[in-house]
C-alpha cells in the first residue's frame, strides 16, 4: 500500500489571521500605559478604602463580641463585666463569680476574651456593661438598663463618630 503525502496550503485569508492573532509592541504599550494611568488614580484613594474597611470591621466584631459576652454569662452563670480601657482602645469581657464584686464599677474574676481596636479607632460607653446570669443587661445593682456605645476614628484629623449604637436591657444590641 502506498501512502499519499498531502502538502498543506493556507489560504492568504487563513495566513493573515495567523499573523494577527499576536500581539504588537504598539498594542502592549498602549494596555500599559492605561494600567498604569488606572494604578495613578486608585493608589491614593486605597487609604481611604482601607479605613473605612476597618469601620466596617469594627462595627461587626464589636456587636458579635456583645452577643458572645452575653452568651457567655448565660452559658456560665455568671455576671458578665464588658469592660472597656481606660484609653477607649480595647476592651475585654470577663465573668464575675458569686460573691460579687462590690467595686464600682465592677471587675471580672476571670477574663474570657478582649480586643484591641486597629489605630486610630476608639470605643466609648455611657457606663459598664454588665450582663446578669439571664443574659440581660443590668446596671451595678442589678436593675435592667441600657448603655450607648459610640465607635469614633480620628484617622482623618480630628475625632468623628462612625458609629452609635444601643445595648437594651434585654442584651440586644443595635446600630443608631
Amino acid at each position: 500500500m502506498a501512502y499519499k503525502v498531502r502538502s498543506v496550503h493556507y489560504s492568504r485569508k487563513q495566513a493573515a489571521l495567523r499573523r494577527s492573532s499576536a500581539f504588537t509592541m504598539f498594542e502592549f504599550l498602549v494596555v500599559l500605559v492605561v494600567t498604569s494611568i488606572v494604578a495613578y488614580l486608585a493608589i491614593p484613594m486605597f487609604g481611604q478604602i482601607n479605613s473605612s474597611m476597618e469601620r466596617v470591621n469594627v462595627r461587626k466584631f464589636l456587636l458579635l463580641d456583645l452577643r458572645r459576652a452575653q452568651a457567655e454569662s448565660v452559658t456560665h452563670g455568671c455576671r458578665g463585666i464588658f469592660t472597656i480601657s481606660s484609653d477607649n482602645r480595647s476592651y475585654s469581657f470577663g465573668c464575675d463569680y458569686l460573691a460579687y464584686d462590690t467595686n464600682v464599677p465592677p471587675s471580672a474574676d476571670v477574663i474570657t476574651f478582649s480586643r484591641t481596636l486597629p489605630s486610630h479607632t476608639y470605643v466609648t460607653s455611657d457606663r459598664t456593661i454588665i450582663f446578669n446570669s439571664k443574659g440581660q443587661l443590668v446596671d451595678e445593682l442589678g436593675f435592667i438598663d441600657s448603655r450607648s456605645i459610640t465607635l469614633s476614628d480620628d484617622s482623618d484629623g480630628p475625632m468623628r463618630v462612625f458609629a452609635t449604637g444601643s445595648v437594651l436591657g434585654t442584651g440586644l444590641f443595635e446600630y443608631d
